[in-house]
């Protein structure tokens, strides 16, 4: 239930769909260290927002990491850029699917929503496989289609 996959103490609860080259899709709790949801996600001078990440034991297992905006102003939606003129480029989620690294190429979109409670989503399409240390020389024509959602909870520490 989703008590037992999101306890009380996990910041963020997240639900991930991953589809194409290694299909996948899990639910973890996730660690957030800053203070209430809706100061997390509220309006303000531009600054860099580190979205929520997955650590899942599921089957394949699924991490999502190193996702953030480099240029966030409140809530509201963002296509998210990786290489910028000024400022702080996004980064886009970099995803280890069953030991297979995914992250932003030749291709690549993603959209991030943030709501003011501090839920939201990201959507990601064509993202390329990399290489890792499980795989030295990537499939070329791999691509997988990324989406997660989140809702925050608890008032910080």
């Amino acid at each position: 239930d989703a008590e037992t996959a999101c306890p009380e103490y996990f910041r963020f609860c997240t639900a991930v769909q991953i589809s194409g080259a290694v299909p996948a899709e899990t639910s973890a709790g996730a660690g957030g260290s800053f203070g209430a949801c809706d100061e997390w996600a509220a309006d303000g001078a531009e600054r860099i927002l580190e979205l929520p990440f997955v650590l899942a034991a599921s089957d394949p297992p699924v991490t999502v990491a190193l996702t953030r905006l480099g240029k966030y102003t409140g809530p509201g939606q963002y296509e998210m850029a990786a290489t910028t003129t000024a400022g702080n480029p996004d980064s886009f989620p970099a995803l280890d699917v069953g030991g297979r690294t995914f992250s932003n190429g030749e291709g690549s979109a993603a959209v991030v929503t943030v709501a003011a409670d501090g839920s939201g989503t990201i959507t990601a399409t064509g993202l390329v496989e990399i290489a890792s240390p499980q795989v030295a020389s990537p499939d070329p024509d791999a691509r997988v289609d990324f989406a997660m959602q989140w809702t925050c909870q608890g008032t910080g520490n």
